[in-house]
């Protein structure tokens, strides 16, 4: 059903309840007026040309009411936890299994890989990488690639496929000639899970209940220094998941990285905030 557009504080909060962001949807035509609807509230992947998916905390919602846009409370999946087994890859670890399951890679193989906690958020979640390399932990003369995923909490395919890929690649090390090729010629470092807070919002025990935001409802898309809006282009001061990031891309000097969302196929070139072309574009 759709809503009437005034609200009162108490009714933002009524329709809040105990949530930290709510998922909502609208009808919208208007691409001159785009850029700035996107400013205020996060799009979701699946959005069309004329209907639109968002997600916005308390404030960032207050907000969006005063352009008088009808909309429609929406429910989101719920993920259903299950009694599946690791070997399966099919569902979603509790936050304690995996971190277990990181440990052990490094455990399993020591020769080749190694376990990083990038950072202890104030949950005392962690922001972990596993670094995969033939001489691991030593600094070589060779390209450093990232994976890191799901920085949107509750956009979960890459945070399995990147333990998967872990996985895949260990055991495939000296029998998978591909896999051998690339550990021995790159350094990769994989970080399955970006934003652990937004993850677990609802428990450690299950990923149902996740949330977009982290636990400050910041999208951590977001967070980041821009190009045009200088470096805090949301208003938010930069979020302990951010900073670690940031220190990250300044002591690892990544030639490539890939960061991994959930919904859509999107490349971006060479940036997806402005229509210059790159310098290479004839070629």
């Amino acid at each position: 059903m759709f809503f009437p557009l005034c609200f009162s504080a108490q009714k933002i909060e009524n329709i809040f309840g105990d949530k930290t962001e709510i998922y909502f949807s609208f009808d919208f035509n208007s691409k001159s007026k785009m850029d700035m609807v996107s400013k205020l509230i996060s799009i979701d992947h699946k959005s069309s040309k004329e209907k639109i998916y968002a997600y916005a905390n308390k404030t960032e919602f207050s907000e969006f009411l005063k352009l008088e846009i009808d909309y429609k409370i929406e429910e989101e999946a719920i993920y259903k936890p299950n009694n599946s087994t690791r070997s399966t890859w099919d569902y979603y670890p509790s936050y304690a299994e995996y971190e277990s399951m990181m440990q052990a890679f490094a455990d399993s193989f020591p020769s080749i890989c190694q376990l990083h906690n990038l950072g202890t958020l104030s949950s005392g979640h962690k922001i972990l990488a596993v670094q995969i390399s033939d001489n691991v932990g030593l600094d070589e003369n060779e390209p450093s690639f990232l994976y890191t995923s799901s920085m949107h909490g509750n956009e979960l395919t890459g945070y399995v496929l990147m333990l998967r890929l872990i996985d895949e690649i260990l055991n495939g090390y000296g029998t998978n000639n591909s896999y051998t090729y690339l550990v021995n010629e790159v350094d990769i470092w994989i970080n399955p899970l970006a934003n652990p807070d937004g993850a677990y919002a609802s428990g450690n025990n299950s990923v149902s209940g996740a949330t977009r935001n982290n636990a400050n409802s910041v999208d951590l898309n977001r967070n980041y220094p821009d190009i045009i809006d200088g470096p805090n282009p949301d208003g938010n001061s930069w979020q302990q998941e951010t900073v670690i990031f940031l220190d990250l891309a300044d002591s690892v000097h990544f030639n490539l990285s890939c960061n991994l969302h959930t919904g859509a196929e999107v490349f971006n070139y060479p940036w997806d905030r402005w229509s210059n072309l790159a310098a290479d574009d004839d070629w």
